[in-house]
């Protein structure tokens, strides 16, 4: 009679152990979050340095990594000759390297370029 009570002891505790710590039993639900109510947890991630970047570059980069980009842009003149390069980025922040919360809006400065009217 000892032994059928540990069994049965042991068998309890190991639906219970199932149970707290959301291990699938039969007939459990195919939920195993625990606390299934309770916020997600915070991600942080590290910001990548994106100065010099090209604005397309640096915007994908950051926003495969969950961020909200705003960006102001400020314009540079150029001549005639000269090719127009894509804009780029000329500061940011925060700073590449700092954590930061995944989900956090990321500031970039773009430097844009426009021909100068009279000579072209």
């Amino acid at each position: 009679m000892t032994r059928t009570r540990a069994r049965a002891a042991i068998a309890a505790a190991t639906m219970l152990a199932a149970t707290v710590l959301g291990i699938g039993t039969a007939g459990a639900a195919a939920d195993n979050h625990v606390g299934a109510g309770a916020a997600p947890a915070e991600t942080w991630v590290t910001v990548p340095d994106v100065i010099n970047e090209s604005e397309p570059d640096a915007v994908a980069e950051l926003t495969l990594l969950g961020f909200h980009i705003r960006t102001t842009v400020e314009y540079t003149l150029v001549d005639c000759s000269n090719p127009l390069p894509p804009p780029d980025v000329a500061e940011q922040s925060p700073d590449g390297g700092n954590l930061v919360i995944r989900g956090a809006n990321i500031s970039l400065s773009l430097v844009s370029y426009q021909r100068v009217p009279s000579e072209c």
